[in-house]
């Protein structure tokens, strides 16, 4: 829909801004995926459709008509200064706001040709990032591998959604340990994004052994629990055997998400057979450790990255707390975060920034293919503040912050996206 011109609005006017569009309700918006943020949305009192252009003094006298919460786009530094264009029509109207919003404090990439490279962007963080910087205007370029009938069944769509934001994206499903693979990304990278494009480098590869370095010894804790409430229940009269017991609890838990269960429960995925082999560290430490540093300093050496591109790789509360079976991508971790902090030093001078993000027990593909991963999420829903676990767009958010300038100098940290869950006890 074209504009149609007005004059500006004084600030105190702004209250009334979006009360007055016509024909746009609460529902509309939700159906659009537009409605993030929004409690309610007034009935329209205008009754032509023309654009309201309005001059906001301050975040105060915008949340009156827009009823806030306000959507996360939109920052109060945004709204501090600067002129914000509402354009009438269910489609457009809250983007058109975010938009304009936006490109005041340098949150809008639109129009710049800059690229986000994201390695693992088929699921989980990865994607979700893919497509919120899409979203915000970076043209998108993802390494992974998946196999075919997966990539035609479940993220072909995903990757169509990209596309449908209006930038340029790529994807390429190839091997990461391989070396012509590798080449042939970095060759795409400066085929399609050029010189001092990159502003965004995810690593987001899940690539670790997950397996123990010694064979289970100590209390079968979960056995005794079972067969103690099993001799409380019968002495109480209860009609019931272990075995039925068992599998009572481990449906509570699976099925009807009994959260407190986790501690007698069983997982449905056990832990593997074989231990822990030489190898198996080798490939996990360099792909999840080193490989961060290896692709960060290719691209500078190509001279690829923006003059204030962000390096940006995702470890784990494991990194702290020692988990079973997560040794070796513990391990990886550790190089990875001192990885981070070196890449922040030496790489400083080129305006570079390298960040790490901590995120909370989300679940994820691979989140899913570590042993009792289940336990882990029950027991991260019981004593997170928030009772919830971290999504991949919280992840998403949070990477997309650090493209922008207020955080350009928080270079070498890594930033905890858990909602206080590392820090809180049971």
């Amino acid at each position: 829909m074209g504009r149609v011109p007005a004059e500006p609005v004084p600030g105190a006017a702004a209250q009334q801004l979006l009360t007055g569009v016509e024909g746009i309700g609460r529902q509309d918006l939700q159906q659009e995926g537009l409605s993030r943020g929004l409690k309610g949305f007034a009935p329209a009192r205008d009754s032509d459709n023309a654009s309201a252009k309005a001059t906001t003094t301050g975040l105060r006298c915008f949340t009156a008509s827009f009823i806030y919460p306000l959507p996360a786009e939109i920052s109060s530094a945004a709204l501090e200064r600067g002129r914000v264009e509402v354009f009438i029509g269910r489609d457009n109207i809250v983007n058109s706001l975010i938009m304009s919003a936006t490109s005041m404090n340098g949150s809008d990439f639109h129009g710049k040709g800059l690229w986000a490279v994201i390695l693992g962007g088929s699921s989980g963080f990865g994607l979700a990032t893919a497509k919120r910087l899409a979203r915000a205007g970076l043209n998108v370029m993802v390494a992974h591998k998946d196999k075919e009938g997966v990539v035609e069944t479940q993220i072909k769509p995903h990757f169509e959604a990209i596309r449908q934001t209006g930038v340029k994206f790529v994807a390429h499903n190839v091997n990461l340990f391989d070396d012509d693979d590798r080449a042939g990304v970095m060759e795409s990278i400066e085929e399609r994004a050029g010189r001092g494009k990159v502003h965004l480098f995810l690593h987001s590869i899940a690539a670790g052994a997950c397996k123990l370095i010694a064979e289970p010894k100590g209390p079968d804790y979960r056995a005794d629990a079972i067969k103690g409430l099993y001799e409380a229940l019968t002495f109480e009269g209860a009609a019931v055997t272990i075995e039925q017991l068992r599998k009572a609890v481990n449906k509570a838990f699976h099925e009807k998400r009994c959260d407190a269960l986790y501690t007698v429960a069983d997982s449905k995925i056990p832990y593997r057979d074989e231990l822990l082999e030489e190898e198996d560290v080798s490939r996990t430490v360099w792909m999840m450790g080193y490989d961060y540093l290896l692709w960060g300093r290719e691209l500078l050496a190509r001279g690829l990255l923006s003059p204030e591109a962000r390096l940006v790789a995702l470890t784990s509360e494991g990194n702290e707390v020692a988990w079973q079976d997560y040794a070796a991508v513990s391990a990886a971790k550790c190089a990875l975060e001192a990885s981070c902090r070196a890449m922040a030093l030496e790489m400083g001078p080129y305006g570079v920034r390298s960040y790490i993000v901590q995120a909370g027990i989300t679940d994820t593909p691979a989140g899913n293919a570590i042993p009792h991963f289940a336990l882990m999420m029950a027991q991260a829903r019981m004593r997170n503040p928030f009772h919830r676990l971290t999504t991949p767009e919280d992840v998403a958010e949070a990477i997309y912050a650090l493209c922008l300038p207020p955080l350009s100098w928080s270079s070498g940290s890594i930033i905890r996206v858990d909602g206080g869950e590392a820090i809180s006890g049971l």
